[in-house]
């Protein structure tokens, strides 16, 4: 079963969209030890360099890619001139997301790859694709990791055509595990993450071989050429203290859009959801999650049969860790009440990573945990929990005491979660941890309710985050927005 690739919780690291000769300056163009072709494996080029000044073979750029062509031109003893880009003096990273999306060549004798190696040496290496067009089948590639304790090499059957077309060839290197990439699928071989790469340091190597006598691919046909084209490569980490990236201008040679997921998706609607309902000195508040899947989870909410504002909707990634309050107010007092979460719209499309679920983490009755209150909401319909209410000290207003509403409009960039935060008014928190999930970029707000006595006079309204995070760059930042303030209608 393929599943797809989560980058949920990265960030990028290296980015080369191979767009012009300025992403040249990322890369170096023989091996780190100054190596222009490995004898051990019988190749048959000379590696040359890129040289800006002089633009032609065997590098290129056309249509936002670029192109290595090994061509049979005689160089330094050796039959063949081709190009090799590799990052030993720019970037090197441990664990984290490696990916290359490249057309390969199909002409036999050619061996297109795209690798890892640690600074100064040879040894472990990591191959996430390797081309050598001798398996048989156009549908078919290579790939390989070699340490002392692991040795495994495989072909993978894609089951489409790899020559035509570019294609996404990935790596993901966690401290446990280690899994290969096609096309954001996983092509099924994971497993345990050989010691030997714990806390390695590795660079990024993509080159364009070609095989001499009684190499791998075995030797072109006389006078044959080949050319290996790269529209990006990039790297990933979930390490924070790996310093982020910006992702480059995109120009993909094939007009896909090959902008990275890298985080939630942020609200489908213009306005995320009000999250406080009622009214009392008690605050009743459930955090809820989901598993998205073809849209948001969507459910009801009601509090002794009552029901709590209209459907509502959480986008907060279950997955992640993350969570979204939704605060009833009440007059709770001491005793006993029965909270109904009914789940509206379950999808399943046949596998884990289609799956549409809604989950409650927990609740909270005037901040005091509420036993037994978790839900895994897996199917559609009502999933109940009761409480005990806590006799709270605060006065409780007469009917005739006026109730006052504030409203905060709000947004957020979302950077590994939504923006948090507390307002207090008069030094006095009001609503607990509040968070907001509309996005800032795409111009949406969201209208926070919060309601209390204040009385008549002036009153001092403060906003705190309490989660900034920020990445390296303007993509990896979490920010928190305060556009407007009203209390009864007053801005």
């Amino acid at each position: 079963m393929s599943t797809n690739l989560d980058l949920i919780g990265y960030h990028l690291t290296f980015d080369a969209e191979m767009t012009s000769a300025a992403d040249m300056a990322k890369f170096s163009y023989s091996y780190e030890d100054g190596g222009r072709s490995l004898w051990s494996n019988r190749e048959a080029q000379y590696y040359t360099d890129y040289d800006p000044a002089r633009p032609g073979l065997p590098f290129t750029f056309e249509n936002g890619a670029l192109s290595i062509t090994a061509s049979p031109t005689p160089t330094h003893g050796l039959p063949y001139t081709s190009g090799l880009i590799q990052t030993a003096n720019t970037f090197t990273q441990t664990e984290g997301y490696f990916e290359i999306r490249a057309q390969t060549p199909s002409t036999q004798g050619f061996w297109s790859a795209f690798w890892m190696l640690p600074k100064g040496a040879y040894y472990p290496e990591v191959d996430i694709l390797e081309q050598p067009n001798n398996s048989g089948s156009n549908t078919e590639y290579w790939f390989h990791v070699a340490t002392p304790s692991d040795n495994s090499g495989y072909y993978t059957d894609t089951g489409v055509n790899v020559y035509e077309g570019y294609h996404a060839y990935g790596f993901k290197w966690t401290s446990s595990t280690i899994e290969y990439f096609f096309d954001g699928k996983s092509i099924g071989y994971l497993h345990q993450t050989p010691p030997e790469l714990a806390d390695l340091k590795m660079y990024l190597i993509a080159n364009l071989a070609v095989g001499g006598a009684g190499s791998w691919p075995g030797e072109p046909a006389a006078g044959a050429s080949a050319t290996y084209k790269i529209d990006y490569i990039r790297a990933y980490s979930k390490d924070l203290s790996v310093p982020a990236v910006a992702l480059g201008a995109l120009s993909s040679p094939d007009g896909v859009n090959t902008t990275p997921v890298l985080t939630v998706a942020p609200p489908s609607s213009a306005s995320a959801p009000t999250s406080i309902f009622g009214q009392g000195p008690d605050t009743l508040v459930l955090r809820m999650s989901e598993d998205a899947y073809l849209g948001d989870a969507q459910f009801t909410l009601s509090v002794d049969g009552v029901q709590q504002g209209g459907v509502l909707t959480t986008t907060a990634s279950h997955a992640t860790g993350q969570s979204q309050a939704f605060t009833v107010l009440g007059s709770y007092g001491s005793s006993a009440h029965t909270v109904t979460v009914n789940f509206l719209n379950d999808a399943y499309g046949g596998s884990a990573d289609k799956d549409r679920n809604l989950y409650l983490s927990g609740a909270t009755i005037n901040g005091a945990a509420i036993a037994s209150s978790a839900i895994n909401a897996e199917a559609n319909g009502p999933h109940s929990f009761s409480f005990t209410g806590t006799q709270t000290t605060t006065t409780v207003p007469s009917p005739t005491t006026p109730m006052n509403t504030l409203v905060l409009k709000v947004s957020g960039d979302s950077y590994l979660g939504s923006p948090h935060f507390i307002v207090t008014v008069d030094g006095k928190p009001v609503g607990g941890t509040l968070t907001t999930t509309a996005s800032h970029a795409a111009g949406q707000t969201q209208d926070v309710t919060l309601t209390g006595s204040f009385g008549a006079g002036p009153h001092d309204v403060a906003v705190k985050f309490i989660d900034d995070v920020y990445g390296g760059s303007p993509a990896a930042d979490r920010n928190l927005y305060v556009h407007q303030i009203s209390l009864d209608g007053q801005i």
